[in-house]
């Protein structure tokens, strides 16, 4: 399976840069520094750097493999950190709906160091978010949220694969690439959706979150039932 991210490198360092300019300005929000902190925008703009340099940087294969699994780790925890909001969020706004509340990850724990249980975990709040679109709403998953959360999605399974192409050494400089490339956007898409929670009423702050990138709509691997919201 190839490893390349669904857009170039370049426009992903353009649009994560867009996405942490953004975070630096709210950075002294503090609730928004409850989910974002400087180090992780400070890390994300060295990523961005690494990125547009990577081409031309010259690496060990066993340096390259030693970073493309810190890539794949670093986008599970930045997923990990959703489900956590998505889960307080979820048992917030429906304090009287356990089925609800399950459908967008309460009670879920995922292992972090396990991609296929952590990508579980996002389908799952990614069918209850076109499930219950009402809802899904309410805790800052609308439309455009979905988006961020496919883009996260996208993100996780891109690092893991170039993780597995760098460990077995095919492909090895592109493959780490690769990875990097996944990493931004996830950090990206983790900020956008952190915004999304804090500022979920202030439209014109939320503006200057926007992607600057196309969709790319995700089809979750295995089928969810999802329970219907308890009758008010």
């Amino acid at each position: 399976m190839p490893t390349k991210p669904k857009n170039d490198y370049r426009s992903i360092a353009i649009d994560a840069r867009h996405a942490l300019g953004s975070a630096r300005e709210d950075i002294s929000d503090v609730h928004f520094r409850k989910h974002i902190s400087k180090r992780e925008c400070d890390q994300l703009d060295a990523n961005i750097v690494a990125l547009e340099q990577s081409e031309s940087a010259a690496t060990t294969s066993l340096q390259l493999q030693v970073e493309a699994g810190v890539h794949a780790a670093n986008a599970r925890a930045g997923a990990i950190s959703f489900l956590r909001d998505t889960r307080d969020d979820a048992r917030i706004a429906f304090p009287n709906d356990p089925a609800l509340q399950r459908a967008f990850g309460f009670g879920a724990t995922p292992n972090i160091g396990s991609t296929s249980e952590v990508r579980h975990a996002l389908d799952t709040i990614l069918a209850a978010a076109h499930a219950h679109p009402t809802e899904a709403a309410k805790i800052g998953l609308d439309r455009a949220g979905i988006h961020l959360l496919e883009d996260l999605i996208h993100a996780l399974d891109g690092a893991d694969l170039a993780h597995v192409h760098t460990a077995s050494a095919r492909h090895t400089n592109s493959a780490h690439t690769d990875s990097l490339a996944h990493l931004v956007a996830a950090e990206a898409a983790h900020i956008r959706l952190a915004a999304r929670r804090v500022f979920r009423n202030d439209a014109t702050r939320l503006a200057r979150y926007d992607r600057t990138l196309p969709r790319h709509e995700v089809v979750p691997r295995h089928p969810h039932v999802i329970p219907a919201p308890a009758a008010s």
